[in-house]
């Protein structure tokens, strides 16, 4: 899965952070980018793993949080490609020497990430609702999607929204800040040093699973 292969590469990350002078801003945020995953990892799990093992799961549990965890699992990928870029900048600022790198991950970009992914994804909490029919079995509950979910001007408004703050922006930001961040290192004799050229191919390597996933 590509999300555990990414989680595999953070956690490379973390152990070279930690044991090299790195600011504690671009650790944090590899440490906040791992949980994110994991959270992902198991919203997923709930709603596509289980119910292939479980039939009572399926017909019972699932159309139960289908409306709920649904959503949450877009605010976690949302979250993920953000906190990547958050990284990317943070990387930029720190080989630039800029004045705002290392000011903290949480309330310099895990907090706007985390309210930026929540509000962007709210309109899928209104998605499906759970509903119930009667069987042989009593009654039994199934996800139903809203009339809200069936406008075709909605599905097309979110479309437009996921092109645009799902694809074009980000990856057009993390690709012209890759760029940024690889000359710099070019053009700075003590950057250029083998611990933070392998750290940079990891974090390369971070945004290529992200295109992969998206």
């Amino acid at each position: 899965m590509i999300s555990s292969d990414q989680d595999d590469i953070v956690s490379g990350l973390v152990f070279k952070c930690r044991h090299r002078d790195t600011n504690q801003t671009f650790t944090d945020l590899l440490v906040w980018l791992a949980v994110i995953d994991s959270v992902f990892l198991v919203l997923v799990l709930l709603l596509f793993s289980l119910p292939q093992l479980s039939s009572h799961y399926s017909d019972w549990i699932l159309p139960h949080i289908v409306p709920t965890v649904l959503p949450c699992t877009s605010v976690a990928m949302t979250a993920s490609l953000y906190t990547v870029i958050a990284l990317c900048v943070e990387r930029y600022l720190s080989v630039t020497g800029h004045r705002q790198s290392n000011m903290g991950a949480f309330l310099g970009y895990i907090l706007p990430v985390s309210i930026f992914s929540t509000f962007y994804n709210f309109p899928k909490f209104f998605e499906f609702s759970t509903q119930f029919m009667e069987t042989e079995r009593g009654y039994l509950p199934y996800i139903h999607p809203t009339k809200f979910r069936q406008n075709q001007q909605y599905s097309l408004y979110v479309l437009g929204l996921n092109l645009i703050f799902m694809g074009l922006i980000p990856f057009t930001i993390l690709l012209i800040l890759n760029v940024l961040i690889t000359r710099k290192l070019k053009t700075n004799s003590i950057l250029i040093e083998r611990p933070d050229s392998s750290l940079s191919v990891l974090l390369y390597s971070i945004v290529i699973l992200q295109i992969a996933c998206h």
